[in-house]
């Protein structure tokens, strides 16, 4: 049974079919892939148009992945709301814009940035990472 399905994988891959079925798995991968990251996207800016802002820290990058690659797997920060401390984790803050990817992707594994909340419940919040900042001043002059 073992040396049939082997036979048959081997045929298989000698085919003239095998590069076109992997090719066609490739693409179906990433059109759903795409699919749902366009989801995430717009859940991200339907929250961004009723946020608040104010300036958060990263606190930390947790960094995972195979040998000699590395993925971020998300962004912890921490912020402010009425003197009340928060933490926040963001896996998909590389998804608001190509400088957000960038900085999600770096090596730096602290920074300032603007982080959106929701005023009604601060504790749920997404970091701006393509809108690096110094001070809450800066926050409040780009959302105003």
């Amino acid at each position: 049974m073992r040396n049939e399905i082997f036979e048959s994988f081997t045929k298989f891959t000698n085919s003239a079919l095998f590069m076109p079925t992997m090719v066609g798995v490739l693409i179906a991968i990433l059109v759903i892939v795409k699919i749902a990251n366009k989801g995430d996207v717009k859940e991200r800016n339907k929250f961004y148009d009723s946020a608040e802002y104010t300036l958060g820290t990263v606190t930390k990058k947790q960094i995972e992945g195979p040998l000699g690659k590395q993925y971020v797997m998300y962004v912890e920060y921490e912020y402010y709301v009425n003197s009340i401390k928060y933490i926040g984790k963001d896996s998909k803050s590389h998804l608001d814009s190509k400088k957000s990817s960038r900085e999600f992707n770096a090596k730096r594994k602290k920074g300032k940035f603007a982080v959106a909340y929701n005023s009604q419940n601060p504790q749920e919040s997404l970091i701006r990472l393509d809108y690096p900042v110094n001070s809450e001043a800066d926050v409040k002059n780009i959302f105003k």
